[in-house]
This record gives C-alpha cells, sequence and structure tokens, in this order.
C-alpha cells in the first residue's frame, strides 16, 4: 500500500495503514479489505507480494543465516548518500530474524 498523499509505502498499525514518511500524516482505514496476493517471476527470483491485514512487506526466496528457512520479507532503504547502493534488509518468515546486505 502506497500513500495517496506522498507515494510512500505504508505499513498496518492498529488496524490503519500509517505512512511512515516523517513529513506526511495520511493515515487509512483497513476495513474490510481482503488479501491480495501478486507473483511475479524473473529470470534471477521469484518475488510475492501480499496485501492485506497480516502482511505488506514482498517475500523472496533467501536463505536465513539463523535457521535455514528458504523464505524472508525484504525491503530497501537507501542509508547513505545517493550515489551508494541500497542496503537490502531481510526478515525471516519462520524465526522473524532479521540481517542486511
Amino acid at each position: 500500500m502506497f500513500c495517496k498523499q506522498c507515494g510512500s509505502m505504508m505499513f498496518p498499525e492498529d488496524g490503519k495503514y500509517v505512512c511512515r514518511n516523517p513529513d506526511c500524516d495520511y493515515v487509512e482505514e483497513i476495513g474490510d479489505k481482503k488479501s491480495e496476493v501478486f507473483t511475479t517471476k524473473s529470470k534471477l527470483k521469484e518475488t510475492t507480494v501480499i496485501s492485506g491485514e497480516t502482511a505488506t512487506l514482498p517475500k523472496m526466496r533467501e536463505i536465513c543465516p539463523e535457521c535455514g528457512n528458504t523464505e524472508a520479507y525484504y525491503y530497501m532503504r537507501q542509508n547513505r548518500s545517493a550515489d551508494e547502493p541500497e542496503t537490502i534488509f531481510y526478515r525471516c518468515t519462520k524465526c522473524n530474524y532479521s540481517w542486511k546486505v
């Protein structure tokens, strides 16, 4: 779910989607929205994006260094200057261990 005001990614919080952009205060009720599953396939990896009340992060095949599970949620953040690559953060779907690349 993306913010209709600024375009940033929104996350579920207390039954509402909340924009994480500190300069934006947009909030949208989750209500009775049904989950939708979108699957895309590329030559490198298969990505499934689940939207709905339970999960909003995309999921991909990535091996967890803690438990060996083969699926993890991921998101990317630009932590440094614009000329540096983004950092990819992973969270295991089984044990919730988080790591970054």
